[in-house]
């Protein structure tokens, strides 16, 4: 005797078909969503794997990011170059409140103001902000004579259009510069990096050479074996990189740390692009490769939610 497969009623294969639809509508909207928040947006299905991180412009961006905190590192090595309890007992401010009244502070002093102001100062001068505590020191104001956040800059009187500071807002500022040079530290010199960089400056007269580096066996003649690299030397105007671009402030840069007359510097960068250490650059590519294939996975997402969502609409219109 044959059996019958019973056949749903209409009614109810038109509502499984719409909510088969709203189902498969979602799956493609999701898609496009994939597609639109991720940085390979327009590359294209088949050249999507073909783009690597180095080759990006978030790649050159860092890159460019991390020279100028090394620039940055280096104006401040004389001044921040001892450990950092000695740090914290040195001369770090000298403000003037009036015509006699001329203060000097320790970086103890500061970070004892700041505690004082709600500020939670951390073991690398980074901070955050509590809320004022029921006493408080007064946020005075007056003259900048002398920071270690630009130690350059130094006044022994009072100058016509000199700007006025609250001591609380320099004190920050010069926490910030603290953070900033021990970051670099701690980023490139203290630990491993796929990124090595050596600045060289000479001096003409006598031949002194002053190096900042993380990899003393970097040359002109092994840069080129990284996969990223940079090579300006102070007395040319060309340069050899395979980077897409070099900011427009690298040169100046270079030169404003040169504590030697004349052009006899140079700058080595080069970026292992195996990414063999632990850094940024191994975290930021791992999140590209993981971007990449996201957008494989919504593009997959956007077609076969499209189409069925095509082929239910079909059904449910018929």
């Amino acid at each position: 005797m044959e059996q019958h497969i019973p056949i749903l009623p209409l009614r109810t294969r038109k509502q499984i078909a719409t909510v088969l639809h709203l189902l498969f509508l979602m799956i493609a909207l999701f898609g496009v969503g994939t597609l639109y928040l991720n940085d390979n947006l327009g590359v294209g299905i088949t050249r999507v794997k073909n783009v690597r991180y180095e080759d990006t412009p978030q790649f050159n961006q860092q890159v460019n990011a991390d020279l100028n905190n090394i620039f940055r590192y280096i104006k401040y090595s004389d001044t921040f170059a001892r450990d950092r309890a000695a740090a914290v007992d040195s001369r770090a401010l000298r403000m003037m409140y009036g015509p006699t009244e001329m203060t000097d502070y320790t970086l103890k002093d500061l970070i004892s103001y700041l505690e004082s102001r709600g500020y939670q100062i951390r073991e690398d001068f980074s901070y955050i902000y509590g809320g004022l505590p029921e006493k408080v020191l007064e946020n005075r104001e007056g003259y900048v004579m002398w920071s270690i956040a630009d130690p350059d800059v130094v006044y022994e009187d009072f100058v016509p259009n000199m700007t006025r500071s609250r001591l609380e807002a320099t004190a920050l500022q010069i926490m910030d510069a603290l953070h900033d040079y021990y970051a670099v530290q701690d980023q490139f010199i203290v630990k491993k990096s796929n990124l090595h960089f050596k600045i060289a400056y000479s001096d003409p007269k006598n031949g002194d050479t002053d190096v900042f580096t993380n990899d003393p066996d970097l040359t002109p003649d092994n840069v080129h074996t990284y996969g990223k690299y940079a090579y300006l030397p102070g007395n040319s105007v060309f340069y050899d990189t395979n980077l897409q671009s070099i900011t427009l402030n690298t040169i100046p840069a270079l030169a404003a740390n040169n504590p030697y007359d004349g052009s006899n510097f140079y700058l080595l960068l080069a970026v292992d692009t195996r990414f063999p250490e632990a850094d940024s650059y191994a975290r930021a590519d791992y999140e590209y490769r993981s971007m990449q294939n996201f957008y494989i996975v919504g593009f997959v997402l956007l077609i076969i939610g499209s189409l069925m969502a095509f082929l239910t609409l079909l059904y449910l219109i018929r």
